[in-house]
């Protein structure tokens, strides 16, 4: 018997066929817990941006303002729940607080051009603090203001993947203690097929302090506001950690402890 929302069922002395009776009142609360589980409940959750156009939008869970969206997204994920997904529509998505997800979850965007993350004087856009996360299909504007530079995505787990998926990255000065991708545990993680768009010499992906392994493969970077291709750049800890990469169909330029070495 479905005891939610407060309904009163009747006692075996009305006249009327309790059994019947009981069954409809039941079978109405089940119908409106599917209802709600069709917007994502458990297992989907899709978000719409303030001025997504995709048809979806009628059916999202939660619907964002121009303001900062990293409260209602996080609250996707929350109901999305371990092993979901939180499917992000077509738009602009504002993050002004860095999002740390500690479940497992997948964000998946409609495109790396069409979802849009603007983040901007955060330390980063979105940390991962779970194991098996991943981020699919967003695109990531990052550093366009004055202010904090501002990296996308940090690493704070393992057997994370980060795929199809924009980084365009405006920094305003030359340090390298940022960058698109941030590695902050040891383990194994997968960036394959994504896009690079930031200035010469700086760091894609970067390492200093911890042993990431895993693959770096498929991706492709331009020297921002130019179509000048350039090789993604990477800062790895030590030996051991370039010893456990794997690199390929791409154009790499490798460094140890800031030494280059491939």
């Amino acid at each position: 018997m479905n005891n939610n929302y407060n309904i009163t069922y009747p006692n075996e002395n009305d006249y009327y066929d309790i059994n019947i009776f009981n069954q409809n009142f039941s079978a109405l609360a089940d119908a409106i817990d599917k209802s709600k589980g069709a917007k994502g409940s458990g297992g989907e959750v899709i978000v719409a941006a303030h001025n997504s156009k995709s048809p979806l939008k009628s059916s999202a869970g939660y619907t964002c303002t121009q303001d900062d969206c990293s409260s209602v997204i996080l609250q996707a994920v929350t109901e999305a729940g371990e092993g979901g997904t939180v499917l992000l529509l077509d738009g602009d998505f504002n993050v002004k607080t860095k999002m740390e997800i500690s479940s497992t979850v997948r964000l998946k965007g409609l495109g790396m051009y069409y979802t849009r993350f603007n983040a901007d004087s955060i330390s980063s856009a979105v940390e991962l603090k779970s194991p098996n996360c991943c981020i699919q299909d967003i695109g990531f504007h990052c550093g366009s203001g004055e202010g904090l530079n501002t990296m996308a995505v940090e690493l704070s787990n393992s057997f994370i993947v980060i795929e199809n998926c924009h980084f365009c990255m405006n920094y305003s000065d030359s340090s390298d203690s940022v960058a698109a991708i941030y590695v902050n545990s040891n383990g194994y993680n997968v960036v394959r097929n994504c896009f690079f768009e930031q200035p010469e010499g700086r760091y894609m992906i970067n390492s200093p302090e911890y042993n990431m392994r895993g693959i770096i493969c498929g991706n492709y970077a331009e020297a921002l506001n130019s179509d000048k291709a350039i090789a993604i750049k990477i800062n790895l800890k030590d030996r051991t950690s370039y010893d456990n990469m794997s690199f390929g169909s791409q154009k790499s330029e490798v460094y140890i402890n800031t030494v280059i070495v491939q």
